[in-house]
């Protein structure tokens, strides 16, 4: 059940079906937040057109948020009622709409990871297209973007007790420091549950995905990890560190790498926000869910 941010036009991406976003009023029968299936627009990639009534951004006091979160919801059941395996959608609230760039972002990927995690068609998938423009393939040496998020509190210490454990033990493998960083000195079984819970949902992995990583003797990728770097907050040094219990390192010359690290030394920890600026490097978004 994954949802992937990808680069480009959802008009161009051959999917079950498409959603094609309307300005509020341009269809006078459908109100903000109300979507429909399009009989009269065949899409040659797509089985299905589904149109969704944008609600026009004043200023978050008027119900645009309510309203936007509607979209994808009448979207997606929509989807359900076709019993359509793919959907292919830009992000809602951008053009039309006027909706922070963040906002919507966010609004859509907690929508569409909800919407999954419930889902009754393990194999669905959903195409969440960013309309980015590629950049250059290389970012090492290049200046800050202009859109690059702001910076926020960096996490950087860590308890007296969790430091002197770290110090005085031998070296952890991937499993036992993942499960020590993600509890946080928390004994409780209860309050470890909804630690794991807390974590994997601020990047929107499935429970099935984290499941795996209680397998003492399983390896996710390096990708996954970085993911979970993200989700747990850790500091630019405490992510090699994480990294290297798996037996991986970052690489200088992968962009990928880099996109990653530079958030994670901005103390911007938004997964949407990261994988956006993936898609417009050209590199692997993060799969969610």
């Amino acid at each position: 059940m994954p949802l992937q941010m990808i680069s480009g036009d959802p008009n161009d991406f051959k999917a079950d079906a498409l959603v094609v976003p309307v300005g509020w009023g341009y269809l006078p029968w459908l109100p903000p937040g109300e979507s429909e299936e399009a009989c009269d627009a065949p899409h040659i990639g797509a089985k299905f057109v589904f149109r969704t009534s944008v609600p026009t951004w004043y200023d978050g006091r008027h119900r645009e948020e309510d309203n936007l979160r509607r979209c994808w919801r009448t979207l997606l059941g929509l989807a359900t009622h076709r019993k359509c395996a793919t959907l292919a959608a830009p992000v809602l609230g951008r053009d039309p709409g006027r909706f922070p760039k963040a906002r919507a972002l966010r609004i859509a990927t907690e929508e569409i990871y909800d919407f999954l995690e419930n889902d009754a068609m393990p194999q669905r998938s959903v195409y969440l297209f960013t309309r980015c423009t590629p950049a250059p393939a290389r970012i090492a040496g290049a200046a800050p973007r202009s859109s690059a998020p702001k910076k926020s509190a960096v996490r950087t210490d860590r308890d007296v007790d969790d430091f002197i454990r770290r110090l005085r033990t031998e070296k952890e493998n991937f499993h036992d420091m993942l499960f020590r960083l993600i509890w946080n000195g928390e004994t409780a079984a209860g309050k470890r549950k909804a630690r794991e819970v807390a974590v994997y949902r601020s990047i929107f992995m499935s429970r099935q995905q984290f499941g795996k990583l209680r397998e003492p003797g399983y390896t996710p990728s390096k990708e996954t990890i970085l993911w979970l770097a993200v989700a747990l907050r850790l500091t630019p040094e405490e992510t090699p560190e994480l990294l290297n219990t798996a037996g991986y390192d970052f690489c200088r010359w992968k962009d990928f790498d880099l996109i990653v690290l530079y958030f994670i030394s901005k103390g911007v920890y938004d997964i949407t926000l990261i994988n956006e600026m993936l898609c417009d490097y050209g590199q692997k978004t993060f799969q969610l869910c």
